[in-house]
């Protein structure tokens, strides 16, 4: 009775003071929302990791020495015939020499200004491939077609795609660049389109991926979170049928979304696709003691309580169970904070914030509201016969033969966990029903795709690339690359160098190979840079040329196929390339390997996540057998859902590492109003069956109402273009419909039998 006694004396000195504790609350509420103005979106691929993250630096480092892989790539599709016409080249002309004048634009490269190499007086020369319409299109289709640096990266095999690849500066921290370069890209495509009438021209490339993600962030942001608003609110309206509660819980709703936001904006937390969605999760949880404590008033204003009376009443009989999901339901989000991934630890703080903030001002603002103005519900009555019904029925169903059925299939189900594959390619998040991915899978189908490693090959003297053991270990790994299933094009010196020896033998197929003397290597290198003019081979060697850069594309694969290749490339050169030495980099190695590196860093949080959740209930329950029995119900609906997801889906990404960590902190809450209820009646000497049926009679109905409410707010994420988003809204909902079921049908047993 000590708890009952603190948690009155709490809640009576609010309401002694509820006018001043109003203020307060609401003088908090502004302060924190002036943070808003400092938010911003910045959705790009380089937020999903630490400053200090290693695949990133190492990313990074390739970014700093060569030009960068940060692109925006124009499609040109013919709407007849090839790209090989004099409307078609025209076209990839226009567009390369105007690409030129965007925005960050660093440099651009076609198959309209590629430079070919050719002798002239025994000298090596380039001479641009297309030369306007003196141009030979036979002998340029024949040349583009049978060059491997432009088949498969700037051209399709049958000539009905083409690319102008964009390389783009895009500084570092301007927040502002990607969507300045993106925009001008989007007009100078329509410009392309109205004056080449014959063909389309289509977007990708990482920075328009990069736009694309800024893009429906905030198209979840402005249409989630208010349709998740409106389903909610309306089942609150026909379950308790009371527009002023619908109202109260809107406040709520709203303040503690703005203090969990400003605050974030304090702390110039920048949103992303990940924790924008804060906002649907804030909302859904915060309605969830809402129910509870709107349940009790009502109840007490239909005995003709009067509604200070009531209110008191309600505030008070929820107080510490209301207190206990809010810390546990805090401790669940914070626990992201274990993620290797800054969206999700960001994700994880903005929607503690909002859970405790919304506990808050229930306990600071409805205070005064409640006594105030009179609610005058009329609660459902039909779920008086579905609670007798249920208490008359359970005993019959849950008998021991159903249990070890029950318990068999909850193995089995479980078991299917296994199954679940993780995919954590970067253009996968975007739905195959948005645009812009359907134009990554077309370009992908016909060139190239996102897939992408680079390796740098550094040496330790000056001019060491042209180390003939050097060129041929180069060119060793190049045609090991090539020979892989998985491969789709490569970009190697070696190439260079072996065409430039070709070129010199008059074109001799016998000399495509890498010169065999040092001199003559450097010397090749040399003419060939002095021929390029105004422009350079800065994307595979470097500067100070002690170093060169293979990058290649690779078909579409999941994740541990990725790992497993890129480990088996690590290991052939380990093997076979002494003098070549790089780990290997680029934007989806770094999204599988933070993948599977979340989820290690997730099983930590996962497991202090329950032994802090189960710590919390055996203090506040006072027992350590209901402590341990309460996480059954809470922890086991995850494991199902796991299961069924291998059975039926199998696909997973970066989010699945954070689903156990949020739905125990959610699904716990249900059992703690139960547990709490349940804990009272037995206090007061009520035998086990008669404390589960006041149980029952008590905590149910709100159960159930904040189980629909919790699940139809998580569904609304199901709807989202962004996989990560749909991936959480979906398994976070069936988890808590899951749980639903064990604490209405399991828990009850369980409690029983833990009392006899």
């Amino acid at each position: 009775m000590h708890n009952n006694y603190v948690h009155n004396t709490y809640v009576e000195a609010i309401f002694r003071f509820r006018g001043s504790i109003a203020l307060i609350g609401l003088a908090f509420t502004v302060v924190a929302a002036i943070g808003l103005s400092n938010l911003r979106i910045n959705a790009h691929y380089t937020n999903f990791f630490d400053p200090d993250d290693p695949s990133l630096l190492a990313h990074l480092e390739l970014e700093t020495i060569y030009a960068s892989t940060e692109n925006i790539a124009f499609v040109v599709i013919p709407r007849q015939g090839t790209v090989f016409t004099s409307e078609g080249l025209r076209a990839i002309e226009w567009l390369t020499n105007n690409s030129l004048e965007q925005p960050y634009t660093a440099s651009a490269k076609s198959i309209a200004n590629y430079n070919e190499v050719i002798t002239k007086n025994d000298e090596i020369t380039t001479r641009q491939l297309y030369r306007g319409e003196s141009t030979d299109l036979l002998h340029l289709k024949e040349h583009v077609l049978n060059e491997p640096e432009l088949l498969y990266s700037l051209v399709s095999t049958d000539g009905k795609l083409a690319v102008v690849d964009v390389s783009m500066a895009i500084p570092i921290g301007d927040k502002d660049a990607v969507k300045t370069a993106a925009k001008a890209a989007i007009q100078l495509a329509k410009q392309a389109e109205e004056t080449f009438p014959s063909i389309k021209v289509e977007l990708t490339g990482h920075v328009m991926l990069n736009h694309e993600l800024n893009t429906l962030s905030v198209k979840d942001g402005i249409t989630l979170i208010p349709l998740a608003l409106l389903i909610i609110l309306g089942l609150l309206a026909v379950f308790l049928k009371s527009i002023s509660t619908v109202v109260l819980a809107l406040l709520v709703i709203i303040l503690s979304t703005l203090v969990a936001f400003g605050v974030g904006g304090w702390l110039h937390i920048e949103l992303n696709p990940i924790n924008i969605i804060a906002g649907v999760i804030i909302l859904t949880v915060a309605v969830a003691d809402c129910v509870h404590i709107f349940n009790d008033h009502i109840r007490e204003i239909n005995r003709g309580t009067d509604k200070t009376a009531a209110a008191l009443a309600s505030l008070s009989r929820n107080f510490y169970p209301t207190l206990l999901t809010t810390l546990t339901s805090a401790t669940g989000f914070l626990s992201l904070n274990f993620s290797d991934a800054p969206p999700f630890r960001s994700l994880g703080s903005i929607t503690a914030l909002g859970v405790i903030s919304a506990w808050l001002i229930i306990y600071s603002i409805l205070p005064w509201i409640l006594s105030q103005y009179q609610v005058t519900p009329v609660f459902i009555q039909s779920l008086d016969r579905v609670e007798q019904s249920y208490i008359d029925n359970i005993p019959r169903i849950l008998t021991l033969p159903t249990m070890i059925i029950v318990g068999i299939l909850i193995i089995a189900v479980s078991s299917q966990n296994s199954r679940n594959v993780l995919d954590d390619n970067l253009v996968n998040y975007i739905d195959e029903s948005v645009p812009f991915r359907q134009t990554i899978d077309k370009v992908s189908n016909k060139i190239t795709g996102f897939d992408r490693l680079g390796w740098s090959f550094a040496t330790t003297e000056p001019g060491g690339i042209n180390n003939p053991q050097y060129l041929q270990q180069l060119s060793a790994f190049t045609s090991y690359l090539r020979s892989l299933p998985e491969t789709v094009a490569v970009s190697s010196y070696s190439d260079l160098m072996a065409r430039i020896n070709q070129v010199m033998h008059h074109d001799n197929e016998e000399y495509y190979r890498v010169p065999q003397s040092r001199e003559l290597a450097a010397q090749y290198f040399l003419l060939y840079e002095l021929s390029l003019k105004n422009s350079n081979r800065n994307d595979i060697v470097s500067h100070e040329k002690n170093a060169t850069r293979v990058y290649a594309t690779f078909k579409a694969s999941k994740s541990r196929e990725f790992m497993l290749m890129h480990q088996q490339i690590q290991e052939w050169l380990k093997k076979n390339t002494p003098l070549l030495k790089h780990p290997g980099s680029g934007v989806s190695l770094m999204y599988n390997d933070i993948g599977l590196r979340n989820i290690d860093s997730m099983m930590k949080g996962n497991i202090i996540m329950v032994i802090t959740v189960t710590a919390l209930l055996c203090i506040s329950f006072r027992s350590v057998k209901v402590g341990l029995i309460t996480l059954l119900p809470n922890s086991v609906p995850a494991l199902v859902v796991f299961g069924l997801w291998g059975i039926f889906v199998s696909q997973v990404n970066l989010a699945v590492a954070v689903i156990f960590c949020v739905t125990l902190g959610i699904v716990v809450d249900d059992t703690i109003h139960f547990v709490w209820k349940y804990q009272q009646a037995r206090r007061e000497g009520k035998n086990s069956k008669t404390a589960v049926d006041i149980a029952i009679r008590k905590s149910i109905p709100a159960i159930t109402i904040t189980t629909i409410v919790l699940c139809s707010g998580f569904s609304i994420l199901s709807f989202s273009p962004l996989s990560v988003n749909y991936i959480m809204g979906v398994m976070i909902s069936l988890t808590i419909a899951t749980a639903w079921l064990f604490d209405i049908f399991i828990l009850p047993t369980l409690l029983q039998w833990a009392d006899r």
